[in-house]
């Protein structure tokens, strides 16, 4: 007699084996996906920089970017806030290595009224952001 099925054990130890392979992409997704999101945080704080400055440029008024518990604003010189971002992680911080504040202001014609550096933390990452005098300079990097 020749019988052409398979036995219950071979199926089971087939599907365990699937499930354990398929499994083992999804506990390694959620580093990247924690990765991608601190990348993506720091980046959107550069821009957030970047649009403070040219809505200083545009406004011809100083406008400045400050860091608060929960949260970080891009406020105009009247005090209104005109960008209000609030903070996706509870372990996110802003905070001021060489500056003396805890804010970055721009002037009117764009240029940073002090130079220095700001550590952001995020997503259990660190990065620096560097703030030059003169028009564009913003730079940031993973520490």
């Amino acid at each position: 007699m020749n019988e052409q099925g398979h036995t219950l054990l071979e199926m089971l130890i087939t599907l365990s084996l699937l499930s354990i392979l398929t499994t083992l992409p999804l506990l390694l997704f959620s580093n990247v996906r924690e990765q991608h999101e601190a990348s993506y945080t720091a980046w959107q704080l550069k821009q957030d920089y970047m649009i403070a400055q040219h809505a200083a440029m545009a406004r011809g008024e100083m406008v400045s970017l400050r860091g608060s518990a929960n949260s970080y604003r891009v406020r105009l010189n009247d005090g209104s806030a005109y960008i209000l971002r609030q903070y996706s992680s509870p372990d996110m911080t802003l905070l001021p290595l060489t500056l003396t504040a805890n804010f970055v202001s721009f002037n009117s014609n764009g240029n940073p009224r002090n130079a220095g550096r700001v550590l952001f933390r995020t997503h259990g990452r660190e990065y620096v952001y560097v703030i030059q005098i003169g028009k564009g300079r913003i730079r940031y990097s993973e520490q």
